[in-house]
């Protein structure tokens, strides 16, 4: 099963809202039918994003990513586990995120245990998965129009560090929650985070 992972408590810690926009992840493109794209005879992943981790899973755990991003609930949880990360970057959290993720559901298992146990483990420590360019971007645009970057949004998304891709988006979410709940002043304040303005690098 999953013994690896710790058993560690979330506490303490508010519940992000999980975006989760059919172009979320980069789940678009040809869905894997049989096996991984290194070893599956030509199948293309259609998780995209080039940073270790990511080629990784493309490489090793396709067909488990493909069926994750495939099911509603695997899906969201996969955007909620890098919501997680970004709560607290700390080994500790990592691991409790790893966990929470990997126990969501049979699809959730499966990457989890490709992608954490047996195949990506040292590239994909506390790692987002998938291209969350696609969540942060529409999320910005959505909740905080007002922000606005030099060139465009993707352009400085694509440049972000790990840091920056797991805590703004994060921000994002909860910029959205509040505007969803009138509450203008928290809104602006988490649009500011998200925008690189405190708190997050």
């Amino acid at each position: 099963m999953l013994s690896p992972f710790g058993c560690n408590a979330i506490l303490g810690i508010d519940e992000a809202e999980p975006i989760t926009s059919d172009a979320a992840l980069g789940a678009s493109g040809n869905s894997g039918s049989g096996g991984s794209a290194g070893a599956g005879g030509g199948d293309v992943c259609s998780l995209q994003a080039t940073d270790a981790c990511n080629g990784c899973v493309a490489q090793n755990c396709c067909s488990e990513y493909e069926a994750c991003v495939a099911d509603s609930t695997c899906k969201a949880a996969l955007v909620d586990y890098a919501f997680c990360l970004g709560r607290a970057l700390t080994a500790d959290a990592g691991v409790t995120c790893d966990e929470t993720f990997s126990t969501t559901n049979a699809a959730s298992v499966a990457l989890g245990n490709c992608t954490f146990v047996e195949q990506c483990s040292a590239d994909c420590s506390r790692k987002t998965i998938g291209d969350l360019c696609f969540n942060y971007c529409g999320c910005m645009n959505d909740a905080c129009p007002e922000k606005q970057f030099t060139d465009s949004c993707e352009v400085a998304c694509s440049a972000f560090s790990d840091e920056q891709l797991v805590c703004r988006p994060y921000h994002c979410s909860l910029a959205r929650l509040n505007r969803d709940r009138d509450s203008e002043p928290d809104r602006a304040l988490h649009c500011g985070h998200a925008f690189g303005e405190s708190l997050c690098p």
